[in-house]
């Protein structure tokens, strides 16, 4: 963490989706606007999981967006925090623990859901969120299994947004756009030189940017990763299996 560049340590490079400060400041006796526009965050960067999961429960999707949106709405109004505890461990087990806690208490209420009162606290695209989850085999993976890859999609998006935002700023979006397919594994050299003509930029200098900008990545997505965790998790470990269900995906 400390080879991190103080340029990238900007307001939108900090991953506010992620942040377990976040839902600690949000168990105190007073939640701040400020707090409240955080949790609405972590909502928006993580409703594809927590929908993946319902729906991999055997929920329809009509009924599994209903769900979901409720839930986001209790958690925004402080329903759960209480028991939020970083150092119990990481941020998405805490939220599927969740997840889980409300579909259980929702089928022994016998399906009752007012309390949001038809309040949506996220946007959800049915078509984005049903192609997410349909990307996802249709073999024996749990709703557990189902939430991980969901989450570390979602996690990889909000890296890639914060990096882009950046580079946006310091005059480099058309660098970012040109050269962020070459951060795929399936990327082929033999368009480096296309991607050089585009640039007004030669092949070496190409493939110097290339290589910052991974790494730029790989630094942002491992203070991502680390802002989840608890004391007592291994960055190193939870890295790798990050990178398991990022390339399972």
């Amino acid at each position: 963490m400390g080879d991190m560049k103080a340029e990238d340590r900007t307001a939108a490079g900090q991953f506010p989706n992620t942040r377990w400060s976040i839902v600690r400041r949000a168990t105190g006796e007073e939640s701040s606007p400020e707090t409240k526009r955080a949790l609405e965050d972590i909502c928006g960067g993580y409703w594809l999981p927590i929908y993946a999961f319902i729906r991999r429960t055997g929920i329809r999707p009509a009924e599994a967006e209903e769900l979901t949106q409720e839930f986001l709405m209790r958690m925004i109004q402080g329903e759960y925090l209480s028991s939020a505890d970083r150092d119990r461990g990481k941020l998405r087990s805490f939220l599927l623990a969740c997840v889980k806690h409300f579909l259980s208490s929702h089928r022994r209420d016998a399906g009752r859901l007012k309390r949001g009162g038809g309040q949506q606290p996220v946007s959800i695209d049915q078509a984005i969120a049903e192609h997410g989850y349909a990307a996802e085999p249709a073999d024996d993976l749990t709703p557990d299994a189902v939430f991980e890859r969901r989450w570390a999609k979602s996690l990889m998006s909000q890296v890639m947004e914060s990096l882009a935002i950046q580079m946006e700023r310091e005059g480099k979006k058309d660098l970012y756009d040109a050269l962020l397919p070459f951060t795929h594994l399936d990327a082929k050299p033999s368009s480096i030189a296309d991607a050089a003509a585009k640039l007004g930029m030669n092949e070496a200098a190409v493939k110097m940017a290339i290589s910052r900008l991974r790494q730029r990545l790989r630094d942002r997505l491992r203070e991502a990763v680390a802002e989840t965790l608890g004391p007592d998790d291994d960055l190193e470990e939870e890295m790798l299996h990050l990178r398991s269900l990022l390339a399972g995906a």
